[in-house]
Protein backbone atom coordinates (compact mmCIF):
# COMPACT_ATOMS: atom_id res chain seq x y z
CA UNK A 1 0.00 0.00 0.00
CA UNK A 2 1.35 3.16 -1.00
CA UNK A 3 1.49 5.99 1.11
CA UNK A 4 -1.36 7.85 -0.55
CA UNK A 5 -3.31 5.15 -0.02
CA UNK A 6 -2.41 5.42 3.57
CA UNK A 7 -3.00 8.72 3.85
CA UNK A 8 -6.38 8.34 2.51
CA UNK A 9 -7.19 5.71 4.59
CA UNK A 10 -6.35 7.37 7.89
CA UNK A 11 -8.40 10.57 6.39
CA UNK A 12 -11.22 8.52 6.34
CA UNK A 13 -11.13 7.01 9.11
CA UNK A 14 -10.90 10.25 10.94
CA UNK A 15 -14.06 11.94 9.35
CA UNK A 16 -15.95 8.65 10.41
CA UNK A 17 -14.39 9.55 14.00
CA UNK A 18 -15.35 13.01 13.64
CA UNK A 19 -19.07 12.20 12.69
CA UNK A 20 -19.42 9.75 15.13
CA UNK A 21 -18.16 12.53 17.77
CA UNK A 22 -20.51 14.68 16.49
CA UNK A 23 -23.64 12.28 16.99
CA UNK A 24 -21.99 11.64 20.61
CA UNK A 25 -22.36 15.50 21.31
CA UNK A 26 -26.10 15.88 20.40
CA UNK A 27 -26.73 13.37 22.57
CA UNK A 28 -25.31 15.06 25.49
CA UNK A 29 -26.73 18.20 24.74
CA UNK A 30 -30.11 16.52 24.54
CA UNK A 31 -29.82 15.21 27.50
CA UNK A 32 -28.66 18.17 29.27
CA UNK A 33 -32.23 19.98 27.93
CA UNK A 34 -34.00 17.15 29.40
CA UNK A 35 -32.11 16.98 33.22
CA UNK A 36 -31.81 20.80 33.01
CA UNK A 37 -27.79 20.88 32.72
CA UNK A 38 -25.09 20.08 34.48
CA UNK A 39 -25.24 22.14 38.14
CA UNK A 40 -21.88 22.27 39.22
CA UNK A 41 -20.59 20.80 42.04
CA UNK A 42 -20.15 23.09 45.11
CA UNK A 43 -16.81 23.71 46.06
CA UNK A 44 -15.70 22.16 49.73
CA UNK A 45 -15.46 24.98 52.39
CA UNK A 46 -11.86 25.77 52.85
CA UNK A 47 -10.53 24.78 56.30
CA UNK A 48 -9.79 27.78 58.71
CA UNK A 49 -5.71 28.02 59.16
CA UNK A 50 -4.96 26.48 62.71
CA UNK A 51 -4.69 29.17 65.32
CA UNK A 52 -1.42 30.78 67.12
CA UNK A 53 -1.38 29.11 70.74
CA UNK A 54 -2.44 32.18 73.20
CA UNK A 55 0.51 33.23 75.11
CA UNK A 56 -0.38 33.29 78.86
CA UNK A 57 -0.66 36.17 80.30
CA UNK A 58 0.04 36.85 84.11
CA UNK A 59 -2.82 39.53 85.55
CA UNK A 60 -0.40 42.09 86.41
CA UNK A 61 0.47 41.91 82.88
CA UNK A 62 -3.05 42.70 81.64
CA UNK A 63 -3.72 45.91 83.51
CA UNK A 64 -3.04 49.50 81.96
CA UNK A 65 -2.53 50.13 78.48
CA UNK A 66 0.76 48.39 76.35
CA UNK A 67 2.76 51.29 77.05
CA UNK A 68 2.20 51.02 80.71
CA UNK A 69 2.44 47.54 80.92
CA UNK A 70 5.94 47.77 78.79
CA UNK A 71 7.45 50.45 81.19
CA UNK A 72 5.92 49.06 83.93
CA UNK A 73 8.12 45.58 83.31
CA UNK A 74 11.22 47.70 82.77
CA UNK A 75 10.88 49.50 86.13
CA UNK A 76 10.62 46.37 87.90
CA UNK A 77 13.62 45.35 86.65
CA UNK A 78 16.95 47.24 87.60
CA UNK A 79 19.19 45.04 86.18
CA UNK A 80 17.62 45.44 82.88
CA UNK A 81 15.17 43.40 80.88
CA UNK A 82 15.51 41.47 77.22
CA UNK A 83 13.14 41.85 74.60
CA UNK A 84 11.93 38.27 75.02
CA UNK A 85 11.49 38.81 78.33
CA UNK A 86 8.65 41.93 77.34
CA UNK A 87 7.49 39.97 74.98
CA UNK A 88 7.19 36.70 76.57
CA UNK A 89 5.52 38.35 80.50
CA UNK A 90 3.09 41.01 78.13
CA UNK A 91 1.87 39.09 75.00
CA UNK A 92 2.38 41.84 73.22
CA UNK A 93 3.89 41.34 68.93
CA UNK A 94 7.39 42.33 68.38
CA UNK A 95 6.99 46.03 66.31
CA UNK A 96 4.61 46.75 69.28
CA UNK A 97 6.86 46.73 72.01
CA UNK A 98 9.80 48.48 69.18
CA UNK A 99 7.45 50.95 68.62
CA UNK A 100 6.74 51.65 72.46
CA UNK A 101 10.99 51.22 73.40
CA UNK A 102 11.48 53.99 70.79
CA UNK A 103 9.06 56.50 72.22
CA UNK A 104 10.33 55.67 75.48
CA UNK A 105 14.19 56.60 74.37
CA UNK A 106 13.18 59.56 72.93
CA UNK A 107 11.27 60.81 75.96
CA UNK A 108 14.43 59.83 77.94
CA UNK A 109 12.27 57.12 80.17
CA UNK A 110 14.24 54.43 78.87
CA UNK A 111 18.00 53.92 77.96
CA UNK A 112 19.68 50.78 76.05
CA UNK A 113 22.78 49.73 78.07
CA UNK A 114 23.79 46.82 75.88
CA UNK A 115 22.03 45.61 72.61
CA UNK A 116 18.58 44.03 73.86
CA UNK A 117 18.62 45.21 77.05
CA UNK A 118 16.46 47.66 78.50
CA UNK A 119 16.61 50.10 81.77
CA UNK A 120 14.62 52.50 83.30
CA UNK A 121 16.35 56.10 83.60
Amino acid sequence: MSMKAQLKKVQKDLQSAQAELSKLYEIVDNLEKTVGGVKPAKPPKPTPAPRKAARRKSKASLKGTATERVLGLIENNADGISMDAIIKETGLERNTIYGILNRAKKQNKVRSPKRGTYVAV
